[in-house]
């Protein structure tokens, strides 16, 4: 996959949305993660691969695994603020991000948290490079070197996204729990 992505002029960069004391965080350029984590493992983390970047996912939105105010306490953790895709022209729980990006003079990151294909594209960010290379990636956006291009979902949207994620959820908890089989996409040919 590496290969074809390089040769379509694509750099793939390995990620993880990890809990970390229960708080969802963003970790780029990690080649492998290893579970559970620490805020001061983090932090060590974050020293011995210097080219590895995190950002604070969703910070404001109501959630368990939001950091809220927490942000603030663990600043030197974050390269980075989410400006999350999930929002409308009249409920957004990204202002406090926005503030919080500037408080902190942390880059704002926009993404489009992907859990269906339909959200792809809303919220998105252009990272200025002089390569195509993690290194470069990494150091622009630790820079400020980022532009985010984002518009609000209409009401329509959202509840078609929660209707799906509840779906998701469901269909999950009954594979879990052994009544709902699971669908073999793979044929005897392949």
């Amino acid at each position: 996959m590496e290969e074809y992505a390089r040769n379509a002029g694509v750099l793939l960069i390995p990620a993880v949305e990890a809990s970390i004391e229960g708080k969802d965080v963003l970790i780029y350029g990690l080649r492998e993660f290893t579970s559970p984590m620490s805020f001061s493992q983090l932090r060590a983390l974050r020293r011995a691969e210097p080219d590895v970047f995190t950002i604070a996912p969703h910070p404001f939105f109501p959630g368990v695994t939001c950091r809220g105010t927490k942000v603030f306490e663990y600043a030197d953790c974050f390269d980075a603020i989410e400006y999350c895709h999930f929002y409308t022209a009249h409920v957004d729980f990204n202002d406090k991000a926005v503030q919080a990006a500037r408080l902190l003079n942390k880059p704002l990151i926009g993404t489009s948290d992907i859990h269906l294909l339909s959200q792809m594209g809303k919220t998105t960010s252009t990272v200025n490079v002089d390569e195509i290379s993690f290194s470069a990636v990494s150091a622009a956006i630790k820079q400020g070197n980022v532009r985010l291009d984002s518009r609000p979902l209409s009401w329509r949207q959202v509840f078609s996204y929660m209707l799906h994620l509840k779906i998701i959820g469901a269909k999950g908890m009954l594979g879990r729990l052994g009544l709902m089989k699971r669908r073999n996409n793979h044929s005897e040919h392949d």
